[in-house]
Formats: C-alpha cells, sequence, structure tokens
C-alpha cells in the first residue's frame, strides 16, 4: 500500500489514472479521476483507503521456521536476531547464553513490550548473562541488573507503538487511543470508518481518542487508520493498519 500511494503522488488532481485490482480471482481495471485529498492539501487522492492485509514476502531462499511454543509479538526481535544468526557463518553469540524481548516491524524498528519485569527474571532464572530490551522498557528492567546479568537498551532511531484495539467504556481501563514512539517530529494522523470517512484526525501525538465522532460514541466494530511520520532529514515514513473499537 506505500508504494501505490507514493506512486499516486506522482500523478496531479484531476488526472485520469487507471488502476487494476484482483477481485473474485479475476483482474479489473478501474478508470478514475484523482480529487483533492479531503485532509492533504494539494494531495491527490482516489475513493478508497489503501491497504495491505496479510502482507507477504518472497524469499531468494526457502525459508521455514518452527518457534514451537514461542509466540506473540514479543517474540519479535530475538525471532530476528536468531534468524539472523543463522545466516551468518560465525555464531554472533560466542556461546553466551543471550535473551531478549520487543517487538520488530518491517523497517527493523523495535517497539516496547508487556510485562518486561516477569519477562526480565525468567530470563535470569534461565541463565542468561545479557538480557535486550527495547529502550522504552529499560528503566522498568534496569533494577534487575546485577554482576551476573547485564541488561542492555535496544536503541532505535524510530519506532512507534500503536495499539491494535481499545475498549472506550469508561471504566478507567484502556479507555483511549494514542500513539507512542521515539525518532519523529511530527505526525498527521487518521482514522476512517468502513466506507473511508474519516472519524479522527490530530497532528499531536500526545491526543488520546475516546472513540467518538461529533460527541458521539462510535459503534464496535473494524476502522482502518493512516498515519504520516515527519522523521528527520525531510524524511516522512507512512504506516497504515486496522483499530478495533471493543466495548
Amino acid at each position: 500500500s506505500t508504494q501505490f500511494i507514493s506512486l499516486l503522488r506522482t500523478f496531479s488532481i484531476g488526472e485520469i489514472v487507471y488502476i487494476g485490482v484482483q477481485r473474485n480471482d479475476k483482474e479489473v481495471q478501474i478508470e478514475t479521476q484523482l480529487i483533492e485529498h479531503i485532509e492533504y492539501k494539494n494531495e491527490p487522492m482516489v475513493g478508497f483507503l489503501a491497504s495491505t492485509p496479510n502482507q507477504r514476502f518472497v524469499f531468494p531462499i526457502n525459508v521455514d521456521i518452527d518457534t514451537g511454543s514461542v509466540g506473540g509479538p514479543s517474540a519479535g526481535l530475538m525471532m530476528a536476531l536468531n534468524v539472523y544468526n543463522k545466516l551468518t557463518e560465525a555464531d554472533i553469540t560466542n556461546s553466551t547464553v543471550i535473551a531478549g524481548t520487543g517487538t520488530i516491524e518491517i523497517d527493523g524498528s523495535v517497539g516496547p513490550v508487556g510485562g518486561v519485569k516477569q519477562k526480565v527474571i525468567a530470563a535470569k532464572r534461565a541463565g542468561a548473562t545479557l538480557i535486550l530490551v527495547p529502550t522504552a522498557n529499560y528503566q522498568d528492567a534496569k533494577p534487575y541488573e546485577d554482576n551476573e546479568t547485564l541488561i542492555v537498551a535496544v536503541e532505535t532511531d524510530f519506532y512507534l507503538y500503536i495499539p491494535t484495539a481499545f475498549s472506550p467504556n469508561n471504566d478507567g481501563i484502556n479507555d483511549c487511543f494514542n500513539i507512542k514512539g521515539v525518532g519523529f517530529e511530527g505526525i498527521d494522523f487518521q482514522i476512517f470508518n468502513r466506507w473511508g470517512n474519516p472519524v479522527y484526525s490530530s497532528q499531536d501525538e500526545s491526543d488520546c481518542w475516546d472513540g467518538t465522532y461529533n460527541g458521539k460514541p462510535l459503534p464496535i466494530g473494524a476502522y482502518s487508520w493512516r498515519l504520516m511520520v515527519d522523521l528527520p532529514f525531510d524524511e516522512i515514513a507512512i504506516k497504515e493498519g486496522i483499530l478495533n473499537i471493543i466495548r
């Protein structure tokens, strides 16, 4: 979807474009005229939200990963490092018992996890002498460092944590939706309903959305979001995803 959006921005408002889609196992070409974006001035847009569900990659070699009983996003960092170690001639661990936790994105950015204290304690009991944790979790993990265990924060230039669901029911738990991260200078965040109509937008990463539109609670269900992040050196990152409202 990011490639599609980048290509779309090379055209001008009012131009006719032809978009190929796959519908019912058949390729269909759609003709449409670009209009001005409803939120971004002088930016072209089409009348649907582009996203990439179930993104897949084609590798030059066969890859088969058996994770066993390991699961969940918090294993992402260590899985990625283990794959890297397998592809490297020498053992980069040097036979050291290393443990760690942290999510990982396609761009390599490492994100925070929950329950880091319990994960660190379990790793120490398993004999780990080096424990890797996301920078955002380092202060919680640091008190468990001792002469036998070194805890290291994994630095990333840029990471975002965007929840996949929240429950705005005024119970004081997970009542609002907000973005957390480091390494960016500004955001432009939008949430859309199933018809592609915007129901929320913000340019402040400290904002916390309460799940309402025009003061009224939105129904439960899935909503798509689009985020433009201003990075250093005039770079822009675009991310998209799905958010669920649960009550």
